[in-house]
């Protein structure tokens, strides 16, 4: 089934969103994380979304991987945020 052909339903959130301090998040995703699995200080220039699962990102400087999650804490001209939002209304 296409993202287009889905229905959705709106339903009450389980969760409340919450304001974070980016420091903090940084702080938290490290202390937790496998060295190496973060990455700061890049530049995302694509997100695409892979039908068997996760997303492949591919950065400035030309480094691409695949990851299975992905946390978007990429400022006000989020290729994040961008990437998502054209999903949602196509």
């Amino acid at each position: 089934m296409s993202l287009k052909e889905q229905t959705f339903v709106a339903v009450a959130p389980q969760y409340r969103g919450q304001r974070v301090r980016r420091t903090r998040l940084q702080a938290a995703l490290i202390a937790k994380v496998p060295e190496g699995a973060i990455k700061l200080r890049k530049r995302l220039v694509s997100l695409i979304n892979i039908d068997e699962g996760g997303a492949h990102l591919a950065f400035e400087d030309g480094e691409e991987v695949i990851a299975d999650l992905v946390i978007g804490g990429d400022g006000i001209r989020s290729v994040c945020f961008l990437s998502f939002f054209v999903l949602m209304v196509s």
